[in-house]
């Protein structure tokens, strides 16, 4: 073997050795239970109450001494035939990102715009609505109900209809396992809507899909709905309806009867756990609920209702030091599949920065506060404690 061939050899065996360690240090990543510090699951506790919780990057290694933790890397304007209709705005505009096609969206009134936004291009749009746009989503469509070539569909709400858009990529001659997430396929959506619903005069303030295609809608009424729809009606109901599952069979027959003996709290966002079949809501007034949603529309169940008032008084009971209102409002809710973590299901944020961890309890899937675990934002108010609460 010649003295070349001894050191190509020995340069493969060394990048063996360092992709293994790599890997090694990879499968080695801590969990969210050990990064929260719980010393023990179903134990509440709190975290992030020290400066030591939070390295400084000159701490890790010399070289991330100079390293800006945050940078434009881009700028992307939006494209000019859209600028163009700002000049005609008369009411209100939405803008959001729809990262799973690699898109922006933008409303304008009853309009909506949709491009691609690393590269400003690929303008798709829909301007059949007579009414202000309310809330916009994107979700998958349920498998065998449309044409292969439907790879999404666009939910629009308007405070009296929604409409329902099928969303096709590229030449309907391609290959129907390509990827639709290249900036380089044409969007488009279809001209006439698949589906058109009423509101019966409740505003929609938010849209979930599930990786199935069931598709959930938040209510300015504080209900929850889905939309159930098929190939094709039959004996037993239409081809697409809208169930609401937090007033029952009741609400079909005498609509809005409850309404009267309540206090609605819109619902603000919903947020989904695909592998646990969980669907968590948040409402206008800060409290969260935990849905079952089961196989179908006939086994959704809500298991559990948190307070506001609720999430204060328990992580106040952990911290007395610290100023309640720091514990609230919450203002976003993240799920955490199986994959994230098998201990933590959601994630609360509040307004200040605080993260609240909820675990579920099997079976019942309510929320069960005992496992809450409550961590801290750097430079967070309130003269903490040094040793965690439990």
């Amino acid at each position: 073997m010649s003295l070349s061939e001894s050191n190509a050899l020995d340069s493969l065996e060394f990048a063996g050795t360092m992709l293994e360690r790599h890997d090694l240090a990879d499968c080695s990543t801590p969990g969210l239970l050990e990064v929260t510090g719980i010393r023990q699951s179903g134990m509440a506790t709190a975290s992030g109450l020290n400066d030591y919780d939070y390295q400084n990057l000159s701490s890790l290694s010399l070289g991330l001494k100079n390293l800006n933790q945050l940078s434009t890397v881009n700028k992307i304007p939006i494209p000019p035939e859209i600028m163009e209709h700002f000049k005609h705005i008369k009411c209100h505009c939405m803008m959001g990102l729809f990262p799973e096609i690699g898109r922006a969206w933008l409303t304008i009134d009853s309009d909506i715009y949709i491009w691609t936004y690393e590269q400003s291009r690929d303008v798709a749009y829909f301007d059949g609505l007579s009414h202000l746009i309310v809330s916009v989503g994107l979700v998958v469509p349920k498998p065998g109900v449309f044409i292969a070539d439907v790879k999404y569909l666009l939910v629009l709400t308007t405070p009296v209809e929604i409409v329902i858009l099928g969303v096709t990529f590229g030449d309907s001659n391609a290959s129907p396992n390509r990827s639709i997430t290249s900036t380089t396929e044409e969007m488009q959506l279809l001209n006439k809507p698949i589906f058109v619903l009423n509101t019966d005069n409740v505003a929609i303030t938010c849209i979930e899909g599930t990786s199935d295609g069931r598709i959930f809608l938040g209510g300015r009424d504080g209900c929850l709905y889905e939309i159930s729809y098929q190939a094709e009606s039959n004996w037993f109901g239409k081809r697409c309806k809208k169930v609401n599952h937090s007033q029952g069979l009741m609400s079909h027959l005498v609509p809005g009867i409850f309404k009267v003996f309540s206090e609605n709290d819109s619902i603000s966002k919903l947020t989904m756990d695909n592998s646990r079949r969980l669907l968590y809501a948040l409402t206008e007034k800060g409290a969260i609920e935990a849905w079952d949603i089961g196989t179908d529309v006939n086994s959704v169940k809500r298991n559990a209702r948190i307070s506001q008032n609720d999430i204060v008084f328990s992580a106040g009971n952990i911290l007395r030091t610290i100023e309640p209102s720091v514990f609230k409002p919450v203002t976003t809710l993240c799920s955490l599949s199986q994959e994230d973590s098998p201990q933590f299901h959601l994630i609360a944020i509040t307004q200040t920065g605080v993260r609240f961890y909820f675990s579920t309890v099997p079976v019942l899937y309510g929320i069960q506060q005992q496992q809450q675990q409550q961590q801290f934002a750097p430079g967070q108010p309130g003269h903490a404690p040094h040793e965690q609460s439990q």
